[in-house]
């Protein structure tokens, strides 16, 4: 997949994970930063509303266990040319200088699986392609999977 990270020291790492995809489906996105304005104004169910109806993203989100099917869930999604989110610990993240030092809830995009591992995308953190080893995973995985449909017209740039 050849998918480019977006980095932007204003984005927080799930802002940054759905700009990168966003641009990668070649989509618009910026109605996801109206929370921004005022962050108690709006719920997180109002935003994803927005997204749907303004840039047609839907969000899939869910826990599975890493010993279910998880592995060929993500190459099903992958085969789509749709990235899956994964919330992990930063804890578990070998490239990433809190590696096994601090815990916390991380946003990152697997874009590939080869040799047991998975190829993720940092863009809050790198630039780089780095290898995530299944072994690191939590054994219960929230994932998300941003679908991408129609969006409103009247908003798209000619």
């Amino acid at each position: 997949m050849d998918i480019k990270p977006v980095r932007n020291q204003f984005y927080d790492c799930f802002s940054a994970n759905l700009v990168t995809i966003s641009n990668f489906k070649k989509k618009d996105y910026y109605m996801w930063f109206s929370n921004r304005l005022n962050h108690n104004f709006y719920q997180q169910d109002y935003i994803w509303n927005i997204l749907r109806d303004y840039h047609g993203i839907t969000k899939y989100e869910g826990i599975i266990n890493i010993e279910s099917d998880f592995i060929s869930f993500v190459k099903e999604e992958l085969s789509q040319d749709n990235p899956v989110i994964l919330a992990t610990d930063i804890y578990n993240c070998p490239w990433n200088t809190y590696y096994k030092k601090q815990h916390y809830t991380h946003y990152i995009q697997i874009i590939d699986y080869v040799d047991s591992s998975f190829i993720c995308l940092d863009p809050f953190f790198t630039n780089k392609k780095e290898k995530f080893p299944i072994n690191e995973l939590d054994r219960k995985i929230k994932y998300i999977v941003l679908k991408y449909g129609t969006q409103r017209e009247d908003l798209v740039e000619s």
